[in-house]
């Protein structure tokens, strides 16, 4: 059955602003046919609601690193590297008002 008829491929190509030649097109209408023919068959199955085992829903403990908690950096350290900075942070070019400096 062909569900995409040529009448409506050639108007969902000139709502997307598409171009393509004839065999393209007709190459695409028989993919978007088999594709909808496809989700009609999906959609009349009935959904199974059986529940879904822990593990595909999230990942295994087994699987994550253990959460530590370590030194961090001051923030003089941090902003050492920077090249524009301010007591605060870094300086980004063209973000702080008046700024002039575009680079």
């Amino acid at each position: 059955m062909n569900i995409m008829t040529k009448e409506k491929m050639e108007y969902l190509l000139k709502l997307s602003k598409l171009e393509l030649k004839h065999d393209e097109m007709e190459n695409l209408r028989k993919e978007m046919s088999a594709i909808i023919s496809f989700m009609n068959i999906l959609q009349e199955e009935p959904l199974e609601t059986e529940e879904w085992p822990d593990e595909t829903m999230a990942c295994s403990s087994s699987a994550l690193r253990s959460d530590t908690v370590s030194d961090s950096l001051s923030k003089d350290k941090v902003l050492e590297s920077a090249s524009r900075k301010n007591a605060v942070g870094y300086l980004i070019p063209g973000m702080q008002k008046n700024d002039g400096d575009k680079r």
